[in-house]
């Protein structure tokens, strides 16, 4: 394969969809005829390949990597010996030998246990109530036992009162675990006070930043926008320093092209032919492959994506070719597995970059602590959400940030912030104090622009909320649910005015509270979200006639019964139009019509059809984007869908086909997965059919339509059922956003907040 030959097959203009890899130029024509094969045969199987097929590594490199892996615990374990130490020393001199020990201690050691007592009596004599419940083991009701211990004058009447205490609960555990909270308090503070005089000595040089033009390489009909062009001198310089940052510009202003930029830049500029990784949602893996084809062709990827066997092939071509890669593109999910860490290790990363890094905003979670092993020279997050005021998220960020300089003390940083998730009211000062200092911290390491600000041009962006009548059979489905609720509250209790039992996580209301939003939310949205329409006679008889169909041959009819008695109407539905013999039951046009929401979109989508306008439709639930399916289908309007179970690889195809498609009217998309990094500017109306308790996810979801490239003003119907619990989430949601502050969410959990709870229910159910 010839220089020119294999040039011109890597040409951009070529084909969209260019090979993943690029084989080296100096191979000889007959290696890299075969090697060219051998990679089409792996990214063409990547996504079929079925199977556990594993890169079998020796015991030798098993053993580094676990090595590797244990590095970051070293210290921590360090740290725990010393907290035993301290501990030991806090109480050695309380037996009858206790002064010949103090004597034979050196001065300094003295010093050290008498500083440490005089510590922990002024915490227990002065500390308020947060300060205390934030001790491990601490109790709303313990706090209560501590209070009645004051005043305390010294360490001997501390332990006097606590031996006179044992049977209320407080012990020496208290005491010892108020020892570790005070530590690690105090080893927070030293770190974030290091941090400080960093970030001090990187803002005074920002405000001097150099002027990098925009590398050659990028193509001469491809322009960066001013705004992006200090973005990437922004990075230089971070990286001239040393040091890493967080890429905050708002949503829509072309991150990802900035980041291409600069490693395009680092190519060119400072020769440096090192490997990066991308680690995007999976729901942008091809649109970024897209933008590094665009802006920067020379650039070499390789989507490293697929199941085991396909993973396990792309590694075994990457290791025996490494030079053949020059940025690793991969989804969280992915690089989350401790197997295909190894092949990250290998490459020796010099940039690891995450984009949405909003999704590493909790050090608890267990995505965090999978990605945080991940080595690499240097990082940059991207984020289109501003930073919060909420001490756990600038914290996981910071530890991001600042890997070298926090990590050896995680266990403190954990420790300290692992109930750091309350209320502003109920911080402790330490927390108040910290979360100024973090910010103050981490400004000079967060570069955040507003499309206000640097893009004069882009067409406007208007919200209308839209209050939705509920259908006449919505209504009586409401209130009937309304007054169930009621009457189980009554039954088990004032639940709701009791904020100690309803604000604990663990609590059994927590879960029935839960239950019963999510069911006004329901019946809000649709009726056929609920189990209404099939009586236990109707599903009776339809268990009857399946059990005469082939796939149900052999089941049990009193089981099919019972599984139908826990789907809601639409599901049965769906299953009579599956199976003849049941198909009878399935309902009219008119019920799927049957719903508040339904009829303000007749009217809408009918408008838009005539003014040739098109809307992003987006609901959180997957069935409701079923139901929707259904409507767009007996309206008759052209629609595509795109949500969680879309394919990746099927993606970014549905997005092309909708911004070239004028026939599609209506692009149907989950809050979540159609949210995140897309460009759907071909429209310029998006509906909110049911909003998100966290106002953040549907500003995602809305700046998929207002970004750099949209023409036209952009609308935003929020649909909200009139008189339901969707209008309290709304006022919620509003506060939340005129505070500023964005809930905090885990991969792993996406509960609402008992306050909200609380909250809503007094106000739909009118407690």
């Amino acid at each position: 394969m010839s220089d020119s030959s294999d040039d011109e097959s890597l040409n951009r203009n070529t084909s969209s969809k260019r090979k993943r890899l690029r084989l080296s130029s100096e191979a000889s024509e007959q290696e890299g005829q075969n090697e060219s094969s051998e990679l089409d045969e792996i990214t063409a199987t990547a996504k079929s390949l079925n199977g556990n097929g594993l890169i079998v590594l020796s015991d030798d490199e098993e053993h580094a990597e676990e090595e590797n892996d244990d590095d970051d615990d070293d210290d921590d374990e360090d740290d725990d010996r010393e907290d035993d130490a301290i501990i030991e020393d806090l109480y050695d001199d309380d037996d009858d030998e206790g002064d010949q020990i103090v004597e034979s201690r050196s001065s300094a050691a003295q010093k050290r246990v008498r500083s440490l007592r005089d510590n922990v009596v002024n915490f227990f004599q002065t500390a308020s109530t947060v300060d205390l419940e934030s001790i491990p083991g601490v109790s709303k009701k313990k706090v209560e036992q501590i209070l009645t211990l004051r005043p305390i004058s010294s360490w001997d009447d501390l332990n006097k009162k606590i031996q006179n205490h044992k049977s209320s609960g407080i012990n020496e555990d208290v005491v010892i675990n108020a020892v570790k909270t005070i530590k690690s308090r105090t080893v927070v503070e030293k770190l974030m006070n290091e941090c400080q005089k960093l970030a001090k000595d990187i803002g005074n040089l920002v405000d001097k930043l150099p002027e990098a033009p925009q590398p050659k390489c990028i193509p001469s009909e491809m322009r960066l926008a001013p705004y992006q062009l200090i973005g990437l001198n922004w990075l230089a310089l971070m990286h001239s320093k040393g040091v890493n940052g967080i890429l905050a510009d708002e949503m829509g202003l072309g991150k990802t092209i900035q980041v291409i930029a600069f490693l395009a830049y680092l190519r060119e500029r400072m020769n440096m032919h090192r490997h990066h990784l991308v680690i995007v949602p999976a729901s942008t893996l091809d649109n970024w492959e897209r933008e590094f084809d665009i802006w920067c062709p020379e650039i070499r990827i390789l989507q490293y994506y697929g199941n085991q066997e396909a993973r396990a092939q792309i590694r075994n071509y990457v290791t025996r070719h490494p030079n053949e890669v020059d940025v690793v593109l991969t989804t969280y999910n992915v690089a989350q597995t401790a197997e295909d860490r190894k092949l990250f290790k290998k490459l020796q990363i010099e940039y690891l970059v995450f984009d949405e890094a909003h999704m590493l905003k909790n050090m608890k979670s267990g995505r965090y602590q999978s990605l945080i092993k991940i080595k690499s020279r240097r990082r940059i997050l991207l984020t289109g959400t501003p930073l919060q005021n909420n001490l756990v998220e600038l914290m996981s960020l910071l530890v991001f940030t600042m890997p070298r300089m926090l990590m050896s003390k995680m266990s403190h940083v954990e420790a300290t912030f692992a109930a750091a998730s309350r209320e502003e009211g109920g911080k402790t000062r330490f927390e108040r104090e910290r979360i100024e200092q973090a910010k103050m911290i981490m400004k000079p390491f967060v570069l955040r622009r507003l499309k206000e600000d640097v893009l004069k041009h882009l067409p406007t962006k208007s919200e209308l909320i839209v209050k939705c009548p509920l259908s006449e059979s919505q209504k009586k489905l409401y209130k009937k649910l309304v007054d169930s609720f009621k009457r189980e509250i009554k039954n088990h209790g004032e639940v709701l005015e009791n904020d100690e039992s309803f604000g604990d996580d663990s609590c059994e209301d927590i879960k029935r509270g839960a239950g019963m939003l999510m069911a006004m939310r329901k019946v809000a949205n649709h009726p056929l979200l609920m189990l209404n329409l099939y009586t236990k006679d109707k599903l009776r008889k339809m268990s009857e006639l399946l059990i005469r169909e082939p796939t149900y041959r052999d089941a049990d009819k009193e089981y099919i019964f019972e599984d139908m008695c826990v789907m809601h109407d639409f599901e049965l539905h769906k299953l009579c139009k599956a199976h003849k013999s049941i198909e009878h039951f399935k309902l009219d046009d008119e019920v799927i019509l049957d719903s508040g929401k339904f009829m303000q979109l007749d009217k809408l989508l009918k408008d838009l059809k005539k003014e040739n306008q098109r809307c992003l439709l987006f609901s959180q639930f997957t069935m409701m984007l079923d139901i929707m399916e259904e409507y767009l289908n007996i309206r008759n309007y052209g629609y595509l869908r795109l949500d969680g179970t879309t394919k990746v690889s099927d993606r970014i195809n549905l997005i092309d086909e909708f911004n070239d498609n004028d026939d599609v009217l209506v692009f149907l998309l989950s809050t979540k997965a159609g949210g995140l990094g897309i460009n759907l500017t071909a429209a310029n109306i998006v509906v909110i059919h049911d909003i998100d308790f966290n106002p953040y996810n549907d500003k995602q979801a809305e700046d998929r339509s207002h970004r750099m490239g949209q023409t036209r003003n952009v609308k935003v119907y929020k649909y909200i059922g009139d008189g339901t619990v969707e209008e309290g989430m709304l006022e919620i949601a509003n506060e939340k956003l005129r505070l500023g502050k964005n809930m905090s969410e885990t991969a792993e959990s996406e509960a609402v907040p008992a306050k909200d709870m609380r909250s809503l229910l007094r106000a739909t159910l009118k407690l």
